[in-house]
């Protein structure tokens, strides 16, 4: 059982401009649910779902992005973390594509509790 769970979400409304190339500029957004629970004192469980929508502004195209993201990680004594982490990503728009990437990390943290994305508790 989860001994401790934070769920947050985030919404945003974006707008990207580019001065060299403004055929890239576009007014999107975003939003994300993640939930962040602890299994017991040393393990911990991080799942995201995110939804990225773009709108180019001179380009006649429309990007939507869908992400899921979850992840496993370890308390290795006091200052040290194993995160492991898969993601897939779903475009479908101007570049569409399917992405399943995988990570290992280690991480080091001064004080405090490791949270995915190297945030402390």
């Amino acid at each position: 059982t989860l001994t401790r769970v934070v769920a947050t979400l985030d919404v945003a409304s974006l707008q990207e401009r580019y001065e060299r190339d403004t055929q890239y500029d576009n007014d999107g957004f975003n939003m994300a649910l993640n939930v962040f629970g602890r299994l017991n004192r040393q393990l911990g469980l991080d799942l995201t779902l995110e939804q990225l929508r773009r709108d180019f502004t001179t380009l006649d195209r429309r990007d939507r992005d869908n992400v899921v993201r979850i992840g496993l990680f370890r308390q290795l004594g006091v200052h040290f973390v194993l995160d492991g982490r898969i993601e897939r990503t779903v475009r479908k728009g101007g570049d569409s594509f399917n992405e399943t990437a995988y990570r290992i990390s280690l991480a080091y943290t001064p004080a405090g509790q490791y949270r995915p994305g190297g945030i402390l508790e």
